[in-house]
């Protein structure tokens, strides 16, 4: 950190100044901005426990049927995600305020803030692994189903093909990938626009004191934590993948409907001609 370029902000915010500037109640700093994700994620992260419980303890096939894994596999990674997500802003850096302006430090010197780097980092690290995963499970049970329905293909046979190992790994691995490459970039850090620790370079401006005035810079001179450079290339790449998973996801659909449709006609058919044969 270069301190002719940039330092922390020395807050000597009033009770009136926060005040006046917190009354803008913005999102997602705003008491429904954290409350909100916190329940919802909790919501989210018990209900993948009970599939998980239901699955191994109150159904017949347990972990033998392929669907089943898919599920543990997709539940597994929304319990990752939703669990750091609910901690809101408890792991982010005790210090973060120090690289806020005075506006979104009124907001954060109310905030139950108890965390360091390395908890930030762990934070953003399970948010990003668990959801990625769950996107790509989510890619493998439709590629599931047009095996199953489409190519009539049974769970034995997918096993002996490789086809449900590709379905079971290839999430965990675009998954660690994605989210150990950022990991040791430093990329995991407190965001003005999240209630969590997430991608971006740390701090997220720079300044420079200019007339007594801080001014903001478009460098990266100031970050302590990634660079802006990396921010942008991996949101390019991370929206590449959500694209192709939703395109892959639709031509799924797409597939299994039109098979279905077509069985569903050659049966019509086949009960048209017993009937006449009855006759």
């Amino acid at each position: 950190m270069m301190s002719d370029v940039y330092q922390p902000f020395n807050h000597n915010l009033t009770i009136a100044y926060c005040e006046d500037v917190t009354s803008d109640n913005k999102i997602p700093l705003s008491t429904s901005g954290i409350v909100i994700p916190a329940i919802t994620a909790s919501i989210s992260a018990i209900s993948s426990t009970l599939i998980i419980v239901i699955i191994i303890f109150r159904t017949s096939k347990k972990l033998k049927s392929t669907y089943h894994r898919l599920m543990v596999g997709i539940s597994l990674s929304d319990i990752m995600s939703s669990t750091a997500i609910a901690f809101n802003f408890l792991p982010w850096p005790k210090d973060a305020l120090n690289y806020f302006d005075n506006n979104m430090a009124c907001h954060l010197i109310r905030l139950p803030i108890y965390g360091n780097t390395a908890s930030c980092a762990a934070q953003g690290f399970f948010i990003l692994f668990g959801s990625t995963a769950a996107m790509w499970f989510n890619l493998s049970i439709c590629l599931y189903y047009s095996f199953n329905l489409g190519k009539m293909m049974r769970d034995e046979e997918m096993r002996r093909n490789g086809i449900e190992l590709a379905l079971l790994v290839v999430p965990f691995i675009v998954a660690s990938v994605l989210s150990f490459v950022a990991l040791f970039l430093k990329m995991f850090n407190p965001s003005s626009g999240s209630p969590w620790c997430t991608f971006n370079r740390y701090p997220q401006r720079c300044y420079n004191m200019n007339d007594n005035v801080w001014q903001p810079v478009s460098d990266d001179s100031c970050a302590i934590r990634g660079n802006q450079w990396i921010e942008d290339k991996f949101n390019i790449v991370g929206l590449s993948l959500l694209v192709i998973i939703l395109f892959l996801i639709a031509l799924s659909y797409i597939f299994i409907g039109v098979k279905v449709w077509r069985r569903g006609q050659t049966n019509i058919e086949d009960l048209k001609t017993n009937i006449e044969n009855a006759r």
